[in-house]
């Protein structure tokens, strides 16, 4: 099932600034959405949202990091399917960002994809591709994308250069961030009536 691009707007609404803010942002509405996935309610209840808030300003403080690549690798290697569109057929590696200097062989930016995904996607950008598509990037898949471009950053010193002019300051930026997602869709929109897809947090 793919999710629909969000109709929901963020409450309240919020335009970060810099990369840093716009990264953290997006990886605490993630944070927001796999919290919705331990209970059944069709849209994010006020826990939700405690915890975009705790996860965004805990990484904007660097009171808390991101999670390792553990977890991402355990879905990747448990699902033996692809990670744009869960097919099992015709599998082969991807790059999730595929010009990602340094980094462009490692297991971290490696994950599994069909031949048709992987045929369609080629060297555009993940989100991008999505955006595209007319649908919400995977959840795990988009995880995965978010710590990348959080290493990336990092690693460029870009975190804290406003983001209306990121690509001016770095024009190989290897990922497209003005692609990154702050409103997510509803849990029912993400996971089904029943949550049968609910994710690992």
């Amino acid at each position: 099932m793919h999710a629909p691009l969000a109709t929901k707007v963020s409450r309240p609404p919020f335009k970060p600034k810099t990369v840093g803010e716009a990264l953290y942002w997006s990886y605490a509405n993630l944070a927001m959405a796999y919290a919705s996935g331990r209970h059944n309610e069709p849209d994010y209840q006020q826990i939700d949202f405690i915890v975009r808030n705790k996860t965004y300003y805990g990484l904007l403080r660097g009171s808390l990091r991101m999670g390792s690549f553990f977890m991402d690798e355990k879905c990747k290697i448990g699902a033996n399917a692809c990670c744009y569109c869960k097919s099992g057929d015709f599998l082969s590696l991807d790059h999730l960002i595929p010009q990602f200097s340094g980094r462009t062989h490692s297991a971290d930016n490696l994950v599994l994809a069909c031949r048709s995904c992987n045929s369609s996607k080629g060297k555009i950008d993940f989100l991008a591709w999505t955006v595209k598509q007319g649908r919400f990037p995977p959840l795990h898949t988009l995880r995965r994308y978010l710590k990348l471009a959080v290493i990336y950053c990092v690693e460029h010193d870009l975190m804290t250069i406003e983001l209306v002019t990121v690509e001016k300051v770095a024009p190989t930026l290897p990922m497209a961030l003005s692609h990154l997602p702050y409103d997510y869709p509803t849990p029912v929109e993400l996971f089904g009536s029943s949550n049968e897809e609910k994710p690992d947090a």
